[in-house]
């Protein structure tokens, strides 16, 4: 085996969980359902909220590929990157998964094969099988397209159909062409922090295509191996100082709201967990919010909590911060009482 053959890898990073397929789709492969799903295990349990596919395959088994797919749909929100080539089996997950591309990749599309042998009783039975595999290839080929299972006979009946990517969104087969230089490496960053768990630059080169990398990275076709390494690490140490950018823009919003007293010390951690998901929305709600109000008198305004979601200030920060932002807007009444409530504890 090429040792730029990936195998299949699962990784984690911020929520994202990043599979990587690229092998022969075949039982014995590394590109097996069975590789697949103890790569799927390898994700249960890390809070994963989407799942991207990279996929670099020339195809493969009809079953194995149905198998493998089975398990990505055990995933919400699941979409595939295709790297230099998506063709045969391969493509058919393009049908099941929001399909995006590089500009450089390469798809073809034909009618599914068997090798098959024994007597005309046998091959007449296998002929059964492969003709429904014929119908589900262009039922789904059709559907994802917009096209007719006729026009889908029609166009594959001539042989091995070779698209480009630019063609291939024409026709309907994926769903975007990351041509941008942003769109490549905000795609990217995900690839390249998530294999940076894998280990060095030089194992990421082992695990993804070199020249994908390239045209990913918008190097140049004769790039060097090194010029490569390099570029990886600069895009290394780049996630990771957006990454610690975004910290402290969070860290900064929430300790500001603490020092206006829109918010308080105790709270500080449900809401930089919430700027952190949404930092915008997050400035936002903080910025509509009117300072805390401390206790000013020992009356306390007779306005009843009945149908509130929460019954106490610290219910609304620990929970829903943005409800309470809400209640302050539309009833600030109410929000004054648990205001006082709150203040006359401390």
């Amino acid at each position: 085996m090429s040792k730029n053959t990936l195998q299949i890898k699962a990784q984690v990073n911020n929520n994202v969980g990043y599979v990587y397929i690229t092998d022969y789709i075949h039982p014995y492969s590394e590109a097996s359902a069975q590789r697949v799903s103890l790569a799927m295990a390898e994700l249960k349990g890390k809070d994963v909220q989407s799942l991207l596919v990279y996929i670099n395959s020339v195809g493969g088994s009809c079953s194995e590929q149905v198998e493998i797919t089975n398990e990505l749909k055990k995933f919400q929100n699941v979409s595939v990157l295709y790297g230099a080539i998506g063709a045969s089996a391969a493509t058919r997950f393009a049908c099941d998964f929001y399909a995006k591309a590089y500009p450089t990749s390469k798809f073809m599309i034909h009618k599914p094969s068997m090798n098959v042998d024994g007597n005309s009783d046998e091959i007449k039975s296998a002929l059964v099988l492969l003709e429904s595999y014929e119908d589900d290839y262009k039922n789904a080929y059709a559907a994802k397209t917009g096209k007719t299972a006729a026009e889908i006979e029609a166009i594959w009946g001539k042989g091995d159909v070779w698209m480009s990517a630019k063609k291939a969104l024409e026709f309907g087969l994926i769903d975007e062409l990351i041509e941008s230089e942003s769109k490549i490496e905000a795609s990217f960053k995900g690839f390249i922090t998530a294999c940076a768990n894998c280990g060095t630059e030089e194992q990421t080169i082992a695990k993804m295509d070199i020249n994908q990398l390239k045209s990913a990275l918008q190097m140049p076709a004769d790039a060097t191996e090194e010029q490569v390494l390099a570029k990886i690490k600069q895009n290394k140490d780049a996630a990771a100082l957006v990454d610690q950018t975004q910290a402290k823009l969070v860290d900064d919003l929430v300790a500001k709201a603490i020092s206006d007293k829109k918010i308080t010390a105790d709270a500080e951690a449900s809401w930089k967990k919430m700027a952190a998901q949404d930092f915008d929305s997050t400035k936002e709600i903080l910025a509509k919010m009117a300072a805390l109000a401390p206790l000013s008198s020992g009356v306390v305004t007779p306005v009843t909590t009945d149908g509130l979601a929460y019954k106490t200030l610290d219910e609304y920060l620990d929970k829903d911060p943005a409800a309470y932002a809400k209640l302050k807007t539309e009833q600030p009444e109410v929000a004054a009482k648990l205001e006082n409530e709150y203040f006359a504890k401390k």
